[in-house]
């Protein structure tokens, strides 16, 4: 009987040492499957990313074709002119050209507001070094 019960708890652990051996493979493979999953999927949101970038492209290549578009580019660029057309020139006031450059200047400033940029002419150079080195 004694023999029995060893005989038994042997099969048991042996059994129990055979699954824990033939786990860890299935485990790795599980692991496996699902970063391969993760990477597919990874490239299908790229995929589909790329094709709407390539539709953007399409129009603008379309876009560029039309003959709407390269007349109004020889007009910018060139300075050409249809037929029977006529070119005006506007030019402002001295009120205007202030109002024109008071927005620049609030344009410049919020711009340096949003990029960090100051205007550093007053500040020493070792200051400079200083802030670049250990400031965050």
């Amino acid at each position: 009987m004694k023999e029995n019960k060893l005989f038994f708890r042997l099969f048991i652990f042996t059994l129990f040492v055979l699954l824990v051996i033939f786990s860890f493979p299935a485990f790795k493979e599980m692991g496996r499957k699902n970063d391969i999953q993760d990477e597919i999927a990874a490239l299908q949101s790229e995929r589909q990313e790329l094709e709407k970038n390539n539709h953007f492209l399409r129009e603008k290549i379309s876009y560029f074709e039309t003959k709407e578009y390269k007349e109004r580019i020889s007009k910018e660029r060139l300075n050409l002119q249809k037929k029977g057309e006529r070119v005006v020139s506007v030019k402002f006031g001295p009120e205007s050209n202030r109002e024109v450059a008071d927005s620049e200047k609030n344009e410049s400033v919020m711009a340096q507001e949003v990029l960090g940029d100051k205007d550093d002419v007053n500040i020493p150079n070792y200051k400079k070094w200083w802030d670049y080195f250990f400031r965050y």
